[in-house]
């Protein structure tokens, strides 16, 4: 066997071993992720732990515009306000987009039924969310663009609200992803390695 098969056959297997311990862990951390974080409050204080993707809130309440205003009922009847003390992004996601100082009294929930729209047009169908047997409608979006902080919620009348944390999930399933592709590379270099050799 030559020296530099001795050599890249075990840093194959090296690579390997790590890409394969990246990507089960990983799928571990993805499976115990809970679908909601934050379960049937009416008021609270959410973490943004650098996480700029904010949360999705859920009401349980029907998508139904009675009153044929081309508005989904749930936006003209919960009130739901929400502030943040930490930095944040103005224009978040487009190239203009600027870090902030924080402003304690800007609104940071918005109104939005549907995950690529703002607003409650009826014209968008109304994004829908099981929890034990419970069918939520989503009603808006939470301190998009938010920085490091606190958030403060409250939705009026006691309302119940079920919140996701986006992106939550986004960084581990990129783990199994590159921990996939590391074993793969390790496989390469592991026969490659070993066949040179």
């Amino acid at each position: 066997m030559h020296i530099k098969g001795k050599i890249i056959g075990p840093i194959g297997i090296l690579i390997l071993i790590i890409g394969a311990i990246t990507a089960i862990s990983s799928f571990s951390a993805v499976s115990e992720i809970d679908d909601f974080q934050y379960v049937e409050i009416t008021n609270g204080t959410l973490i943004v732990d650098d996480l700029e993707g904010g949360f999705t809130v859920y009401v349980d309440y029907p998508p139904v515009d009675f009153n044929n205003n081309q508005i989904h009922d749930l936006c003209e009847n919960i009130v739901i306000t929400a502030t943040h003390d930490g930095k944040w992004i103005s224009d978040y996601g487009s190239e203009y987009s600027e870090i902030q100082n924080p402003n304690p009294q800007r609104e940071v929930f918005t109104y939005s039924v549907d995950y690529d729209n703002r607003g409650c047009s009826t014209i968008y169908g109304a994004e829908a969310a099981w929890y034990e047997d419970r069918e939520l409608t989503q009603i808006g979006k939470v301190c998009v663009g938010c920085m490091k902080g606190n958030t403060t919620i409250v939705a009026e009348d006691n309302v119940s609200m079920w919140i996701k944390t986006n992106g939550i999930a986004d960084d581990l399933w990129a783990g199994v992803i590159g921990g996939f592709a590391m074993s793969c590379c390790g496989i390469c270099f592991g026969i490659f390695g070993l066949a040179g050799g």
